[in-house]
């Protein structure tokens, strides 16, 4: 007597949920992506405040209110490491896309007036988000 047990899945069941697996992930990853740009973006965007915060704290403990002096756009490692850290921030922030193989954000003062920038990428390609100080206005250059 021939006895037909059939406890487990089939080969063809397999590759059907596989299969639908695969459709799943490919339409979810685009969306996920997209969603960690932006975020990064938001980071982004905050770090740019708190470094303003910093600098305008920093240029308070100043006889003359001044900021620290970078005469070329600088990265802020080089610019802003030795004047900002850890007083008046813990430490700088790592930018969330690199670029030219440094780090995205940038500054540039004549010790009265600066500008903050950070190189950034969305689904509709590269901008600069940037912070000037002598207007109190952030801009978005396309």
């Amino acid at each position: 007597m021939l006895r037909n047990n059939k406890y487990g899945f089939t080969l063809i069941e397999l590759l059907v949920v596989i299969a639908i697996i695969g459709v799943l992930a490919v339409s979810a990853i685009p969306r996920l992506l997209s969603a960690l740009d932006k975020a990064k973006i938001a980071n982004a965007k905050s770090d740019i405040i708190s470094l303003n915060t910093a600098l305008r704290t920093y240029s308070l403990d100043r006889p003359n209110n001044s900021y620290p002096i970078s005469t070329s756009e600088a990265n802020i490692s080089d610019a802003l490491a030795s004047s900002l850290v850890p007083k008046y921030l813990g430490s700088l922030p790592r930018a969330p896309f690199e670029h030219n193989n440094t780090n995205a954000y940038r500054y540039i003062s004549d010790g009265f007036s600066y500008t903050l920038s950070v190189y950034l990428r969305d689904d509709a390609g590269a901008y600069t988000y940037k912070y000037i100080s002598n207007s109190n206005i952030f801009t978005e250059i396309r």
